[in-house]
């Protein structure tokens, strides 16, 4: 009971916090209209009460999200569509639940995905299938609770990380969440993933914040609110109210770990504009480095001749063209 109530005060405030942007964006003149979907006839009542009021048009549908996926991807044929999607269990969300709307990316439209990715709870749910799914010659790999986990991780790329007994299971939660990103990756072309945690000591995330977007813009504008909110954390942590910081030496922003990121990022990458050269460090290094960070290093780099360029490197250049130089 006590969970539930815990549950119920986040769920309310993530409603309220969704709403009240919405709004924000139709105060200012943006079309905008919110979906919320619930399927817990108790949330659901609390989900309509808590949405009264507000400038924009909203709809409250009652049920499961899956059964609505026409009704999104239809949606989707029209709109700009953000999709949040937060289970409560692993199983209330297969990868393929939202393919069709994921689809429309292919004809054109914008469809970007926040998915709240219960990567701890898979891996707890796939390692319980040892006493179940296993025979001596290894996983029974046509059993219905591994095909059942095949649907909800998008493919069988867990099958050799969450039974391997070198890995906690924090290592293979992260694994697990890399696998799910690459199988995101055949839709969006640019996805960012970041281990949430209740405390910065945990070993085991609560779950993996997933971003998927067709647009490099996107992906420096999420990244940037992850790194804010990351920073916002780590001083609560280790910052407010004590006399000296203490953060673990980790979390140290060093100019020079973000020029190597920056060196390491364009010699995989080649000749490439500016921009692109910062998003894809951000990409690889995701909800670490701010993008004004980024481009400080950027043109240390080129000032330094660590990097050739089209410009000398004494402002910002979205444009300019950067190679690795050999």
């Amino acid at each position: 009971r006590r969970r539930r109530r815990l549950f119920s005060r986040i769920y309310r405030r993530e409603v309220t916090h969704t709403a009240d942007r919405l709004d924000e964006l139709s105060n200012r003149g943006v079309p905008v209209q919110g979906v919320f979907i619930e399927k817990d006839p108790q949330l659901f009542t609390r989900l309509t009460a808590n949405l009264q009021g507000y400038s924009f048009p909203v709809s409250t549908w009652a049920g499961d999200f899956k059964d609505r996926a026409n009704a999104i991807s239809t949606i989707a044929s029209t709109h700009s569509v953000f999709l949040y999607v937060d289970p409560i269990a692993p199983g209330d969300l297969l990868f393929n639940d939202l393919s069709a709307t994921y689809a429309k990316l292919r004809q054109g439209q914008s469809v970007e995905t926040l998915i709240n990715f219960l990567s701890t709870g898979f891996v707890r749910r796939a390692q319980g299938l040892r006493p179940r799914c296993f025979r001596d010659d290894g996983l029974i790999k046509d059993h219905p609770e591994v095909l059942a986990c095949n649907e909800i991780a998008g493919g069988i790329y867990w099958q050799d990380i969450v039974f391997d007994k070198k890995m906690s299971q924090g290592e293979c939660a992260e694994r697990v969440a890399r696998g799910y990103v690459d199988q995101l990756r055949t839709h969006f072309q640019w996805v960012l993933h970041y281990p949430i945690r209740a405390k910065y000591k945990d070993k085991r995330p609560k779950y993996h914040l997933i971003f998927g977007s067709r647009h490099e813009d996107a992906v420096e504008l999420m990244n940037r609110a992850m790194v804010r909110a990351k920073r916002e954390f780590l001083g609560a942590e280790f910052v407010t109210n004590r006399l000296f910081p203490d953060q673990p030496e980790v979390e140290d922003i060093r100019p020079e770990e973000i020029r190597r990121a920056v060196v390491q990022t364009l010699i995989g990458k080649g000749r490439v504009t500016w921009k692109m050269l910062r998003v894809w460090t951000v990409v690889e290094h995701p909800c670490k480095y701010m993008d004004t960070e980024v481009n400080q290093a950027i043109k240390a780099a080129i000032r330094d001749k660590i990097i050739g360029a089209t410009v000398s490197g004494q402002k910002i250049e979205d444009s300019a063209m950067v190679w690795p130089v050999t």
